[in-house]
């Protein structure tokens, strides 16, 4: 099961747009997240994407600098070398 659950602060507003084909609502948004590290914390960088009725109420109810929490799923994006011809 591929679920992670973040709390952290908005890095910046919100960002909402539409897609182009359907119209859906897509916000776009960064959350930082303190971990404990010997001797202080360290923060991880989280860049996030939200859909629909959950872009929306992001962008009318946060801003940044708000702590909030999401449960979410975790995936990476092939880096530009990966695509790089050999």
């Amino acid at each position: 099961m591929n679920t992670v659950n973040l709390v952290g602060r908005l890095t910046r507003d919100v960002v909402v747009r539409q897609t182009k084909q359907t119209g859906k609502n897509v916000a776009s948004f960064s959350l930082a997240v303190k971990r404990p590290f010997s001797g202080g914390n360290q923060t991880d960088f989280f860049n996030c994407i939200a859909w629909d009725k959950v872009a929306e109420a992001l962008s009318v109810h946060t801003q940044k600098g708000d702590l909030i929490g999401i449960t979410c799923l975790l995936y990476t994006s092939p880096s530009p070398r990966d695509y790089a011809a050999s």
